[in-house]
């Protein structure tokens, strides 16, 4: 089949891969002037095969809830939560044990495809480097790190390792980590978890596609897309004026998504972070602050802090005092970017309800598929989800 994909972010060039892998040919139609220039520009860069826990939970409600009145750690603004009442309303039914560990489960089952998916390209483009170091989440409270148990059993049934560190171990994970042991009371490590370069992993994975599918493999660049749809069948894809037809189209336009009238129930997540370039050093252990919700990604040449899940819509004005967080905490526990510039980006993330992404047969429209929403587990999802979507297609 020909088929044609809306969106050239990590999802839809990995989409690319595994339908061209299963005969079609495909074109990808990217608004921006290169890939991966939106979602999984900036961020953290985690491949959380272990760290799967929902955003619509228990515990993330309570901090939304308290960060409406302080700001901390999200930012929430009162006339996008109106706005986006319908999705408000679903993500807070989505908010209980039940719904919890019936998307963990779902998303364990995405990431068991995107781990192995990740070798099998790996495999195929051996230059792509994927830094298997880990991740460790801090707690700051007593509560919060024993109050792990039923997310200890669950990790364990699924065969998950992950182990819980006491506070004077910590710098055994990482020796960076000895600096603010009196800061927390402990973490989780999990061992399996890893780092990649989003937007290096997407270039090299397009030069792939374009090299081994020279006639069955193209991309359009800085195209604007709108669906074809005739009698309720999606015909092709018109960008520039040109109309472009296909058997199938696949929407993996992450935000975009939501205004294409194609039933996506998305919206923003304002997510920053900084860079810090820095000589050649051996990559570490991802750290995150379970309370702050901040990210260290450490790749060697290169720190990476990340935080942000705030619900402010398209808003890309991040206030100083949250920069100013940011890089306090990137420099305590890695004080050797004292000195050095970050660069800054600020970003937003397609977040479903039930933090499950949509991946899917569109029920009303012949045609269709959407590969959108990933949320904050975008880069970790990418693999898995595409491999899914391309079973539903079939050959």
């Amino acid at each position: 089949m020909k088929i044609g994909i809306v969106g050239g972010g990590i999802v839809g060039l990995t989409t690319a891969y595994y339908l061209l892998k299963n005969g079609h040919e495909v074109a990808i139609f990217e608004k921006h002037g290169d890939v991966s220039q939106q979602a999984s520009f900036g961020n953290g860069g985690q491949l959380s095969y272990s760290y799967i826990q929902p955003f619509a939970s228990r515990a993330i409600l309570k901090q939304a809830i308290e960060s409406f009145f302080t700001n901390l750690p999200y930012a929430i603004d009162r006339a996008t939560l109106i706005k986006n009442a319908s999705w408000v309303h679903s993500y807070v039914r989505s908010c209980n044990d039940r719904s919890f560990y019936q998307t963990a489960e779902r998303l364990h089952e995405l990431c068991v495809l995107s781990e192995s998916g990740f070798a099998e390209i790996c495999r195929d483009i051996p230059n792509i480097q994927i830094q298997k170091n880990g991740k460790v989440v801090l707690y700051s409270s007593a509560a919060s790190f024993n109050g792990n148990d039923r997310w200890m059993a669950f990790l364990d049934k699924n065969g998950i390792e992950t182990r819980k560190i006491e506070r004077k171990k910590l710098k055994n994970i990482d020796p960076c980590l000895d600096r603010v042991e009196r800061e927390y009371h402990g973490g989780l490590y999990t061992p399996n978890d890893a780092y990649i370069d989003p937007v290096d992993f997407s270039k090299k994975l397009l030069n792939y596609l374009t090299v081994k599918y020279q006639s069955e493999f193209k991309i359009l660049f800085n195209s604007q897309s709108k669906l074809l749809i005739k009698n309720g069948v999606t015909i092709g894809i018109s960008a520039a004026a040109v109309n472009y037809n296909f058997d199938s189209v696949v929407v993996c336009a992450g935000l975009e998504a939501s205004k294409m009238e194609i039933g996506c129930n998305i919206i923003p997540i304002r997510g920053y972070s900084l860079t810090y370039s820095i000589d050649n050093r051996q990559s570490g252990v991802s750290i995150t602050d379970y309370s702050k919700r901040c990210l260290l990604s450490n790749a060697g040449d290169s720190i990476r802090a990340t935080a942000g899940a705030d619900f402010v819509g398209l808003n890309d004005r991040v206030p100083p005092d949250k920069w100013h967080e940011l890089e306090n905490f990137a420099k305590k526990i890695h004080p050797h970017v004292s000195n050095i510039a970050p660069t800054k980006w600020v970003g937003f993330r397609p977040l479903t309800p039930s933090s499950f992404p949509i991946i899917t047969k569109a029920e009303k429209t012949e045609g269709l598929y959407i590969n959108s929403g990933h949320g904050g587990l975008g880069v970790t999802l990418s693999v898995g989800s595409a491999r899914y979507l391309v079973n539903l297609i079939g050959r």
